[in-house]
């Protein structure tokens, strides 16, 4: 179960590459398809959308909350940390593969590799 005061979701920024690009890269993954912003792989909803932050930041890209991209990972079912930290690890590393800087913003990133992204010297990180 989740814990009470555990907020159920993550939310990833994402930058350098096109919406429709971090759609491709997640639906060909996980062989799904988007129906507009959205997919669904059981549990977790997964929604690409872009960052109002960034509209009207764009000369702060050295901060990650204002990276042009937003990858929200949720789900309605009973779900723990232990359901969401290897799924939103396995997103985070995915993005990292493929030369997209990803950082991850959730009550769980401290257990993330390389706490969701914000721990690591370099963008993507090199090793994962």
């Amino acid at each position: 179960m989740i814990q009470e005061n555990w907020d159920a979701g993550s939310t990833i920024y994402t930058g350098k590459s096109g919406e429709e690009d971090v759609k491709l890269i997640l639906s060909r993954h996980f062989s799904v398809e988007f129906y507009l912003s959205s997919t669904f792989v059981h549990p977790f909803h997964i929604d690409v959308t872009d960052n109002d932050g960034y509209k009207w930041n764009k000369g702060k890209q050295d901060d990650f909350v204002y990276w042009p991209f937003l990858v929200d990972i949720w789900t309605q079912e009973d779900v723990t940390s232990s359901d969401y930290i290897p799924f939103t690890s396995g997103v985070l590393t995915l993005l990292w593969g493929q030369g997209l800087p990803a950082v991850a913003a959730c009550d769980f990133e401290h257990e993330l590799p390389w706490s969701g992204g914000i721990q690591s010297p370099v963008m993507p990180p090199e090793h994962f």
